[in-house]
């Protein structure tokens, strides 16, 4: 018989073993029918039980912002593996930030409608430095009733939420929250919601100049390479036929700035490749009119909900953007306009 200690949590059991009896019962445990999962399995658990992932809970938090650049970069990486025209062009989809959600800009974005009032804001540089969530429950209680009285007390603050889609769609990570139209409301009939036009890629000409001019150095340095490895075979040939011994420092000098110019051409290859990717992403300053709905938030974790039967997500929005969703007309489900990072197609989702 071995000792064990079962402690009751929220939503879930936690069972303790001896030292040295981990793997024993760990292979128990499996062969008896038990499913094993990480840490992707246990984010997944807490969004079937309806709770935010820890790590997206807090996003005025360091561990936040630690997670999210590390998920980033791993998004990053995953983008700029495909060649380009395998990528998705988030330039011509009129997405500022695909791979993080910039909550202090959109929160600067909306601390006030006038353009004056918003530098004046951005210099003062103390609201935007820190992000702040509303976490009073007398105050999200008015809220949820609609009593947006004290809004002008909490303007720099975010909400969380929870949406799920209706219909057909998908929710991911980095998802648009924006708010819908009168007119995409009163539409009747099997309509999936709006379609974002393509926009503009501004900096396509800015590429194709530094794509050409890379080419270039690329072949001039493959010239310069194949000369001194010409020469080289030369004096080989020469000492080989004409009997006599081999200039082994002039060889040496050959050979040697034969890898200067291979390692020249490296580095003229790592250099391109950071170049390039900021100009697929390029540096935004604004996010609410990114595109021709207005942003209003984003998703931080969403996946299909099998409990649900439908994709759900938890994320950020800010007050004031959901204070100018309830004052949508004919809205009486809360429904918000979500985007995915690779689609044009806007589709529905109860908040």
């Amino acid at each position: 018989r071995i000792p064990v200690v079962i402690l009751p949590q929220e939503n879930s059991l936690s069972l303790l073993v001896p030292a040295g009896w981990g793997m024993s019962f760990w292979m128990c445990l499996v062969f008896h029918g038990c499913r094993v999962g990480g840490y992707r399995e246990l984010q997944h658990q807490q969004l079937e039980q309806g709770n935010v992932p820890l790590l997206v809970k807090y996003p005025e938090s360091e561990a936040f912002r630690e997670e999210s650049e590390s998920t980033a970069e791993k998004l990053k990486s995953t983008h700029f593996a495909l060649p380009p025209n395998k990528r998705v062009n988030f330039a011509k989809l009129g997405i500022a930030s695909p791979f993080e959600p910039p909550l202090r800009i959109l929160v600067a974005d909306w601390l006030s409608d006038s353009a004056i009032e918003k530098k004046k804001s951005a210099n003062d540089g103390g609201d935007q430095s820190l992000l702040r969530v509303l976490r009073d429950e007398a105050v999200l209680e008015k809220i949820r009733r609609g009593d947006f009285s004290d809004v002008e007390s909490f303007r720099d603050h975010l909400v969380t939420v929870k949406l799920k889609v209706e219909g057909r769609g998908k929710l991911g990570l980095n998802t648009l929250l924006c708010v819908p139209s009168e007119d995409d409301l009163s539409r009747q009939g099997p309509w999936e919601g709006p379609v974002e036009p393509q926009q503009e890629d501004t900096m396509e000409q800015e590429r194709k100049r530094a794509r050409d001019q890379h080419q270039n150095n690329k072949k001039r340095l493959k010239r310069q390479w194949k000369k001194l490895k010409d020469k080289q075979m030369l004096m080989k040939t020469q000492a080989t036929a004409l009997g006599q011994p081999l200039d082994t420092a002039r060889l040496d000098l050959v050979t040697e700035n034969m890898k200067t110019v291979k390692k020249i051409r490296n580095n003229e290859n790592d250099q391109f490749g950071a170049k390039t990717e900021d100009f697929w992403i390029g540096d935004f300053n604004s996010v609410r009119h990114s595109c021709r709905r207005e942003v209003i938030g984003y998703l931080t974790a969403a996946n299909m909900a099998y409990t649900v039967g439908a994709f759900v997500g938890f994320g950020f929005i800010t007050l004031r953007g959901l204070q100018k969703l309830q004052e949508v007309a004919n809205n009486p489900n809360n429904l918000v306009l979500t985007r995915e990072t690779s689609s044009l197609q806007y589709r529905f989702s109860s908040l």
